[in-house]
This record gives C-alpha cells, sequence and structure tokens, in this order.
C-alpha cells in the first residue's frame, strides 16, 4: 500500500508541471487572446494556482524521501553514482522522481 502511494505520488508532480505547460504555450501556440480574467475563469486559475502550490510541497517532501533513501538504504550504488542522483533529484526533480521510484524503490 505504502510503495503504490509513493508510485503516484511520485506521478503526480511531473502530470501537473506537463499539462501547465500545455495550457500556457498552447495558449500562445494558437493565439488566444488574454482578455480580463472573470468569474469561472479566475475561479479556475484560483484552484489551479492552489494545486500548483500543493505540487510544489509534494516534490518538496518526496525529495527529502528519496534524498534520504539514496543515502541511507542505498548500499549497492557506488559513492560517485550517489552524487549524480543527488543533483539529479536536486536540481531535475520534477523529471527524476518516477525515474529514481522506477529503478531503485519499486
Amino acid at each position: 500500500m505504502k510503495s503504490k502511494l509513493l508510485k503516484y505520488l511520485s506521478f503526480i508532480p511531473s502530470v501537473i508541471v506537463i499539462v501547465s505547460l500545455i495550457f500556457f504555450y498552447g495558449k500562445r501556440l494558437f493565439s488566444i487572446e488574454t482578455q480580463p480574467v472573470e468569474g469561472v475563469m479566475q475561479n479556475l486559475l484560483t484552484v489551479w494556482l492552489s494545486i500548483i502550490i500543493i505540487a510544489i510541497f509534494l516534490v518538496l517532501s518526496l525529495m527529502i524521501v528519496y534524498i534520504f533513501h539514496l543515502v541511507v538504504y542505498n548500499k549497492k550504488m557506488s559513492f560517485y553514482k550517489k552524487l549524480i542522483w543527488l543533483f539529479a533529484l536536486w536540481f531535475l526533480n520534477v523529471l527524476v522522481l518516477p525515474i529514481y521510484y522506477l529503478m531503485y524503490m519499486k
């Protein structure tokens, strides 16, 4: 149960970032004019920003869990490989979290 939850939590921030990028750049690609945000769109934007803030805290907490797993529990990995994974988890966190889960935490 715990492993399945961690699996899904690892993919959620990546999905949120991808959907946000599609929405943001989709508006520019299709040259949709920006008009004042009113009513329903303003509520939708508020909800979406709340989801992004939750995703940020989720990424930070998952980074702590995965770095702890990397340093403490992953004994098979060499020091240099751990160092590379540490930098990858720190700088490319949204992309690397699901990859690290699939490779080492299954």
